[in-house]
């Protein structure tokens, strides 16, 4: 018997302030501190915006689409298309680049701290997860297993392990003591091959744990009717 619908009810919400900018966003997250909103958008461009504000802090030093965003402490880091990924003291009067480095091969599509903020983890289109000590970005380790574009990646709250996502929903749960595979769990509902495009669509494109990290909530496109627009639930 499945359980019944949950309703949450969100109160004492409201709408601070609306900016428009004049690229597609391709990303956005509000800072720890709740001050900030960080968003990358298709003309390359990373911005800093202070909550209630319209005009934006540029930070410059990407030169293509801005997607994987994280935070540990005074510190951004962010990753792009091109594969590179950059540090930043996002909290500077004008945040500038700390450290710049070529992470992946091909798209940078995700960031994840751990939870005690000693380990950074990324994953790409290189099909690649790869980890790296915090604050000094030295390499720790690179785990491979999938077969496809990795596209998230989440730590689990006791820090004990790491799940990684695919282009093809296939996940991935590794021990981080040993770097090995615990687990696979299929997320496949979240993928679709469109034989008139020619091309598989979809990906889990957001994943969380639960605080308590019994559940593990995944998100993406499905029912594809039209690959090329991406018109799906």
């Amino acid at each position: 018997m499945s359980a019944p619908p949950v309703t949450v009810r969100v109160e004492q919400t409201r709408e601070v302030a609306t900016v428009k900018v004049a690229s597609p966003l391709l990303s956005a997250r509000c800072d720890p501190s709740g001050a900030y909103v960080i968003a990358g958008a298709q003309d390359n461009s990373l911005a800093r915006w202070k909550i209630g504000d319209k005009t934006a802090d540029a930070l410059v030093g990407h030169k293509s689409w801005v997607r994987a965003l994280a935070f540990a402490g005074k510190t951004l880091y962010s990753g792009d298309w091109a594969g590179r990924l950059i540090a930043w003291n996002y909290l500077d009067a004008k945040p500038k680049v700390q450290a710049n480095l070529d992470a992946h091969k091909g798209w940078l599509r995700a960031l994840a701290v751990s939870p005690d903020g000693k380990t950074l983890a990324s994953c790409g289109n290189d099909r690649k997860v790869r980890l790296w000590s915090l604050p000094d970005l030295k390499p720790l380790r690179t785990l491979e297993g999938h077969d496809w574009h990795v596209y998230n990646i989440t730590f689990h709250p006791d820090g004990k392990s790491l799940v990684s996502a695919d282009l093809r929903g296939v996940l991935r749960e590794w021990d981080l003591s040993t770097h090995a595979v615990r687990r696979s769990l299929d997320g496949s509902v979240l993928y679709k091959y469109d034989q008139g495009f020619g091309a598989g669509i979809g990906g889990v494109r957001s994943m969380a744990f639960s605080p308590d990290g019994k559940l593990l909530a995944c998100a993406g496109i499905t029912n594809v009717s039209n690959a090329f627009a991406g018109v799906g639930n």
